[in-house]
């Protein structure tokens, strides 16, 4: 009966199951983490770890080259029909080009590295930290790549393993144990586990892969043929922008508040950030369940069938994520003050501005995966492009004149006006 009135086959239900409790826990990753590293060390230098976290997150959308996204569409297509032949070549090129970029960036990082921390940032204490960070950059990106390669192959329940949320939650683990042996936890430390975590992360993906392909795939038949552009393609350098965007949505609040607010508020402010987002956790459970099938129905051109699961992953959403959203709105005083120990009139009223931005989301549905895996990834690269220019912008004077509680307003407003644009041109293609 439940099944019934979500209309959802078993299948899907079944993945669900499996990949919600762990996306939920790795939705709580930086929570988690902010609150238990400050019994190790102080909220300040917390935010100097995670001001270069957010640094590096952002140098992996160039060392990615929008390969994510393509990697997601084509492999699932490949998955599908089961084109053995094709498979490696596209891994081979996937990990030449990023590993270069990877390389580039970093030797750039080291030799600018005081400059970045003394001229951007002022803030001499990110010397060091920035280096050590910057040297797990190809394994980072790779495992995100990996992660859509897991994706593609129906796996979604495992690809939350490769979340920057349950890398943290990773690294707490290995803390731990780096304490009980001894060794004292300090922020340097701190950044050369998140390296090994990131190369653990790596192995494991490349024998999980590997395993996936001697049991799924095998020659292609001739008369099966793949509808979709090879890999390095002109899509990437729409998906390498539409990877920015994502990062000026997702990051870009942590990323500008870097630059006014000092070590310890931003430690603050990143932890009533993920917590209002952390409503969106079976949002982006759906996204990797659904992802694959609209690059499928897309690809054989079933628009109805691309519509029917369209709707079907926002209606679930909807169910679980708008009473999670009404909950922390209305809770949200003691929420923070329970959780961070946070009793601040402007971070409350942020947290509550936050949440209704993740309530929006929640609201229009998948509909930014929807148009990437149905070929209108240069739409949404052009509406996306313009906002989060427009956003990052506004937010840079909103802080700087204002405080925290503007910049939270203007993230809220240009949120609106992306899915409003985005959901148009869906429903044109659907329709």
């Amino acid at each position: 009966m439940f099944l019934n009135f979500l209309n959802i086959n078993n299948k899907i239900f079944k993945l669900l199951i499996l990949t919600g409790p762990i996306k939920f826990i790795s939705s709580l990753g930086f929570i988690i983490f902010n609150i238990y590293m400050v019994n190790f060390i102080d909220k300040e230098n917390l935010g100097n770890f995670l001001i270069c976290l957010s640094l590096i997150v952002f140098l992996s959308i160039f060392s990615k080259a929008g390969l994510t996204y393509v990697v997601l569409r084509t492999m699932s297509i490949l998955y599908s029909i089961s084109d053995k032949t094709t498979f490696f070549p596209q891994i081979k090129q996937i990990l030449f080009t990023s590993t270069f970029i990877s390389l580039i960036i970093i030797s750039l990082t080291i030799y600018f590295e005081d400059y970045i921390a003394l001229n951007i940032y002022n803030n001499e204490d990110l010397r060091g930290l920035l280096v050590i960070l910057v040297l797990s950059l190809p394994f980072y990106t790779f495992v995100q790549i990996q992660k859509s390669i897991i994706k593609s192959f129906k796996l979604p329940f495992i690809a939350p393993l490769a979340d920057i949320g349950m890398i943290l939650l990773i690294l707490i683990f290995f803390t731990y144990l780096s304490n009980f042996f001894g060794f004292a936890v300090s922020v340097y430390r701190l950044a050369l586990l998140f390296l090994l975590v990131n190369i653990v992360l790596f192995a494991f993906f490349n024998l999980l892969i590997f395993y996936l392909f001697i049991k799924k795939f095998k020659i292609l038949k001739k008369n099966e043929k793949i509808n979709e552009e090879k890999i390095l393609s002109n899509s990437l350098l729409d998906f390498f922008i539409i990877d920015f965007v994502n990062y000026a949505f997702v990051w870009g609040s942590i990323f500008i508040c870097s630059f006014y607010l000092d070590a310890k508020n931003i430690a603050d402010f990143s932890s009533i950030y993920w917590l209002a987002f952390s409503p969106l956790f079976l949002s982006i459970v759906l996204n990797s369940i659904y992802a694959p099938i609209f690059a499928i129905n897309y690809n054989s051109n079933n628009l109805i069938k691309l519509r029917n699961n369209f709707y079907e992953c926002k209606k679930i959403g909807i169910i679980i994520g708008v009473p999670t959203c009404a909950i922390f709105l209305f809770l949200s005083p003691m929420i923070l003050n329970t959780i961070f120990n946070i009793n601040n009139f402007e971070f409350d009223l942020s947290f509550k501005i936050l949440i209704i931005a993740a309530l929006i989301r929640i609201i229009f549905g998948p509909i930014q995966n929807a148009l990437n895996m149905s070929n209108n990834e240069n739409f949404v690269k052009k509406i996306t492009l313009f906002i989060s220019i427009a956003q990052l912008a506004s937010m840079f004077i909103a802080i700087n004149f204002y405080g925290i509680i503007a910049l939270s307003f203007v993230y809220l407003i240009f949120n609106i006006l992306k899915f409003y644009l985005l959901n148009k041109k869906f429903k044109n293609i659907i329709s």
